[in-house]
């Protein structure tokens, strides 16, 4: 019995921790890609870890707004309509970059070392 108060204890404040409120941030690992030359499209693949983890995400997440950033720049904001099951995706980038900045991008995407950032609901 006596052990019972402090279990109960602890399940309410781990409910609390994971309030709905709360933004979620999944870090995702991209293994290869490719964007375009105008800077405009960017097609990712994830490594299957990531693919597994993005899945769960956004089934958790259907209804809300979620911000998929690189570098702290957020590059796309979609409302979730229903869960993602792809291992690779093409994202329409509103914000054109510059030359210099896609040949980095490129040169990140062949490197393996790319991640992307992803937070619920978006703030």
């Amino acid at each position: 019995m006596s052990l019972i108060r402090p279990i109960i204890a602890g399940a309410m404040t781990l409910l609390a921790l994971v309030s709905p409120a709360m933004a979620e941030t999944l870090n995702l690992r991209v293994t290869g890609g490719q964007i375009s030359d105008s800077g405009d499209t960017l097609n990712v693949e994830l490594a299957r870890q990531s693919q597994r983890d993005f899945a769960t995400f956004t089934q958790l997440h259907v209804g809300q707004r979620m911000a998929i950033m690189l570098d702290d720049k957020v590059l796309i904001s979609p409302m979730l309509r229903g869960p993602i099951f792809a291992s690779s995706g093409q994202l329409s980038l509103p914000l054109l970059l510059s030359p210099e900045e896609v040949v980095a991008l490129r040169d990140r995407l062949g490197s393996g070392k790319l991640f992307l950032r992803v937070t619920a609901p978006a703030q």
